[in-house]
């Protein structure tokens, strides 16, 4: 009976150091993807943070690209209308010096021919 229970006592602590060893092996298993699993949650983190940095930057450049256009525009739109406002005074003198030159003309043709029209008369009278 002694040698009953001693085997079986070998045989649970040869169990029990089997199991033992396999739950040792699991922790081990199970630390080790712990582990890798960390590593590549901290790789994820740090190219999200390269990914935010570069659309960070990509914006930033855009956003001054666009900004340095409405900058660009806006002088070649105040330029443009600096360019009509001389145009139109331009075409104000012109169209006042042409009227003023054909009432000249006008009133020089009118003088010239009144001038006639009253000599033909006195030289109708005299016949």
């Amino acid at each position: 009976l002694r040698q009953l229970g001693a085997r079986h006592e070998a045989s649970l602590h040869g169990t029990e150091a089997t199991y033992q060893h396999k739950i040792m092996g699991e922790v081990e298993r199970y630390q080790a993807l712990q582990s890798e699993k960390e590593l590549m949650a901290e790789r994820f983190e740090e190219g999200q943070a390269l990914l935010q940095e570069g659309h960070e930057r990509a914006l930033q450049e855009l956003t001054d690209e666009y900004d340095a256009k409405l900058q660009e525009d806006a002088l070649v739109l105040e330029r443009v209308r600096e360019e009509k406002a001389e145009h139109e005074a331009t075409f104000e003198e012109t169209r006042r010096q042409i009227e003023e030159d054909v009432d000249r003309e006008v009133y020089e043709l009118r003088t010239k021919y009144e001038a006639r029209l009253a000599h033909e008369r006195n030289e109708t009278l005299r016949l």
